[in-house]
């Protein structure tokens, strides 16, 4: 008889899924405990893209906003750590981040949607198909 390995394949994604969106949540908070919360502007975006592994090749483009900010006297022009397929904050927008001296490459746009949102969603869909096939 065949064995249907197709729930267990269901775990394996909702572990991931969900270990994803735990990952990011604890970074980010990471980031907010330990940066410092500063005003910056929005004065550029950065492309990244990345290439589908279906095997079609098919390349994504995503943008992450590039914030101008001043930290100890220095201006200083660092991506933001999310991106999306859109761009979501118009050039020259005001906006609060978290910025981590320590992790400079990490600079937090205070978004209640980018700190929990996409990040919950990951957590909450990989709890969800974990619960759904036990």
């Amino acid at each position: 008889m065949k064995k249907n390995t197709s729930p267990h394949l269901m775990i394996i994604f909702g572990i991931i899924f969900g270990g994803l969106g735990a990952y990011i949540i604890f970074g980010n908070v990471r980031t907010m405990i330990q940066g410092e919360r500063i005003a910056g502007t929005v004065v550029d975006y950065e492309a990244r893209s990345s290439t589908s592994n279906s095997g079609e090749g098919r390349s994504t483009t995503v943008f992450a906003p590039v914030v101008e900010f001043i930290h100890n006297g220095i201006c200083l022009r660092v991506p933001a750590q999310t991106s999306s397929g859109i761009r979501g904050f118009n050039m020259g927008k005001s906006v609060i981040i978290y910025y981590d001296e320590e992790n400079p490459e990490r600079v937090l746009i205070a978004s209640h949607l980018r700190i929990w949102g996409f990040p919950s969603f990951f957590l909450v869909t990989g709890l969800s198909v974990i619960a759904l096939f036990p």
